[in-house]
């Protein structure tokens, strides 16, 4: 969607960031579960969330993408054989295309 993020080491309860007075930390001070998991001989963050910049842009946008979607369902998706599969092929919904 061409927008900006980073992504932040946190806690697996999502208690803290591991940054600032808190990025040398090996655990959580607050519920004391380890920064990393094991998975097979590697060591991993046990929990990363994505951050985007500019959440409030973001969020419009997918909200947007998705409801665009679904305001043009009805006239994409009418039954072109004439049997009324969907209220969008009754003669009631004439009514709301005309609007």
């Amino acid at each position: 969607m061409g927008m900006e993020y980073k992504f932040i080491n946190v806690c697996r309860k999502v208690y803290i960031k591991y940054k600032g007075v808190y990025v040398d930390l090996q655990e959580c001070p607050k519920c004391g579960l380890p920064k990393h998991k094991q998975v097979g001989h590697n060591q991993i963050l046990a929990k990363v969330l994505c951050h985007f910049s500019n959440h409030i842009v973001g969020v419009t946008i997918l909200f947007f993408t998705c409801h665009i979607k679904l305001l043009v369902w009805h006239h994409e998706n009418k039954s072109k054989d004439g049997l009324v599969r969907h209220m969008v092929n009754s003669n009631v919904w004439k009514h709301v295309d005309k609007m």
